[in-house]
């Protein structure tokens, strides 16, 4: 979990620091209305976070441990439904490393979706 958090944020800040960086430059700034670019770039990524695992139910992370997310009955790759839904939880982290501190095998967000992570041998693991 934090893995993939630290990956997600190398991969996404770098991008959007640089791309606000220049919008602000290129416009006015005025403090009484919404920037809607910032606005609708902070959701892109936000979005692209959700659904980091929605490739074959792997992230970066995910791939170089050699994991995956599966739907929990079929025990095949969760659907990108799936994969957005285990990820809505991420918002409040500190219950998801409660949560998975005491059941190491699946996290909240994977009871919420009915997923699980599995190692690509076969066996469930601590996500």
């Amino acid at each position: 979990m934090l893995l993939d958090h630290w990956i997600m944020c190398l991969l996404l800040v770098g991008p959007a620091a640089s791309f606000m960086l220049a919008h602000w430059q290129a416009t006015t700034f005025e403090a009484e209305q919404p920037d809607i670019v910032a606005i609708l770039l902070g959701l892109g990524f936000m979005l692209l976070y959700m659904l980091k695992d929605s490739f074959r139910g792997q992230s970066l992370a995910k791939r170089v441990l050699r994991l995956r997310v599966v739907d929990r009955r079929e025990g095949r790759p969760a659907s990108v439904l799936r994969c957005f839904v285990r990820n809505l939880t991420i918002w409040i982290w500190p219950v998801e490393v409660l949560f998975a501190f005491f059941n190491p095998s699946r996290r909240l967000g994977d009871f919420i979706a009915g997923t699980r992570v599995e190692h690509l041998g076969g066996t469930s693991t601590a996500n």
